[in-house]
């Protein structure tokens, strides 16, 4: 080949390369430390968006901080895929945390938003938002057993603490599923007090919600039963004031993407 077609060629594929970086057509995975921030542009295509790569050590949660530009306009979302990129959980947030329950393996974590377009540009040009984000691994083990039938839920005694976590997928459907149960008996009738953490997918707090059975299931209001309406409980300290008896603590996954971590405990 002659010199002046090898650098014609050579000329053209740089050419090539440089446009298919500029509109994000090359996606590209980015190994990510814990603890690690890293900077970036959302893309047009939800595929060309970069793929952070983490490995997880061992059971427990990830906390990913999450901060759009101070221009932005749009909510971002956090995507969580499993180490073949299927896609496992995502999240909306202006800004994080959020939080994600794994077992030990990898996974990959994607910034996407909605982004803007230029309409006074000729070719009406998607304009991406940037973001910056790091992740913080906690290890997580849980204590107490779960399980999702009255009849075989575990006691939790007083002013000890249970602690689960809840896996994206494990919901069947959108609608709030029963993840775990825990007996409690109220020996008289008393205030009780129940203190709570929940660390969730969603950062507005959905996508775990706790409340208080009776004895036959039923979800109660302010420690009553109330055909119309029923208690959810955040993270924080409730008291209620219960009569003597059997008591369930129902904890739900909202939604089939939900996870995280939570602790209960009462006195």
């Amino acid at each position: 080949m002659k010199t002046g077609k090898k650098i014609f060629l050579l000329t053209a594929l740089t050419l090539l390369f440089l446009m298919g970086m500029s509109t994000g057509v090359f996606a590209k995975d980015v190994t990510l430390k814990a603890g690690k921030w890293v900077t970036g542009t959302t893309c047009e295509k939800e595929d060309d968006n970069t793929y952070y790569k983490i490995s997880i050590p061992k059971t427990g949660y990830i906390r990913v901080d999450y901060q759009l530009g101070a221009e932005s306009l749009a909510d971002g979302e956090i995507y969580l895929y499993d180490s073949k990129k299927k896609m496992l959980s995502v999240s909306e947030t202006e800004d994080g945390p959020v939080c994600f329950a794994l077992r030990k393996g990898t996974y990959y974590i994607q910034s996407r938003d909605t982004g803007e377009w230029d309409e006074e540009s000729e070719d009406n040009r998607f304009l991406g938002e940037t973001y910056r984000l790091r992740y913080k691994f906690t290890s997580y083990k849980e204590q107490g057993k779960k399980v999702t039938k009255l009849s075989k839920a575990p006691l939790l005694k007083k002013n000890r603490t249970v602690k689960g976590l809840i896996f994206p997928g494990e919901a069947k459907e959108d609608s709030s599923t029963c993840a775990a149960l825990y007996k409690i008996k109220v020996p008289q009738t008393s205030k009780v007090t129940f203190n709570m953490t929940l660390g969730c997918t969603n950062n507005a707090g959905s996508d775990i919600v706790i409340t208080l059975l009776d004895a036959k299931g039923r979800r109660l209001y302010n420690g009553r039963y109330d055909k119309k309406k029923y208690t959810s409980y955040e993270t924080g300290k409730e008291t209620v004031k219960l009569s003597a008896g059997t008591y369930y603590i129902r904890v739900d996954q909202f939604f089939v993407e939900s996870s995280g971590y939570y602790s209960i405990s009462w006195k």
